[in-house]
C-alpha cells in the first residue's frame, strides 16, 4: 500500500507541475491515468490488485481493482459490511491524505471500483470534496 501511495504522489506532483490552469483538469486526469497505468497491475495486498485507472467524464478518476475469489469467506465478512468499511476508509483517505489534495482542490470525484478475478462485479465507492466535512 505504501508503494501505491508513493507512486500516486509522484504522479500527482507531475500533474501539478504541468498544470497551466484549472481548465486542464481533464487533461491532467488523463495524464495521471496513463502514467499510472504504465506501472500496473500492482499488488496492493495478498487479495487485491490495482489493475488499471480510467477517467470518467470531465472530473472523475477511477481506480479499478481485482479481488481474489474467497475474500469475503476468508475474512468472514459480508459484502455489505465490507462496502461500509471501504466507504469509510476511502472517504478518510480522500478527505485527509495530502496525496489526494489535488483531487479535492480541483473538485474531482475519485471512484474505487472492485470486481473479483473472475470478472464478477463487487461494488464501487465514489468520494468527492462534498463528502469531506
Amino acid at each position: 500500500m505504501k508503494n501505491l501511495y508513493s507512486l500516486l504522489f509522484i504522479i500527482l506532483i507531475t500533474g501539478l507541475f504541468s498544470c497551466n490552469n484549472s481548465n486542464n483538469t481533464q487533461s491532467e486526469l488523463y495524464t495521471m491515468s496513463n502514467d499510472l497505468n504504465k506501472n500496473l497491475p500492482m499488488a496492493v495486498d495478498s487479495y487485491t490488485t490495482l489493475t488499471g485507472t480510467t477517467v470518467m467524464g470531465t472530473n472523475e478518476f477511477m481506480y479499478l481493482y481485482k479481488v481474489k475469489l474467497g475474500f469475503f469467506d476468508d475474512f468472514n465478512v459480508s459484502k455489505s459490511d465490507w462496502v461500509t468499511n471501504q466507504t469509510q476508509n476511502t472517504t478518510n483517505i480522500y478527505c485527509t491524505n495530502a496525496d489526494m489534495q489535488w483531487f479535492r482542490d480541483n473538485n474531482v470525484t475519485v471512484t474505487w471500483s472492485y470486481e473479483f478475478t473472475d470478472g464478477t462485479y463487487i461494488d464501487q465507492v465514489s468520494v468527492s470534496p462534498n463528502d469531506c466535512y
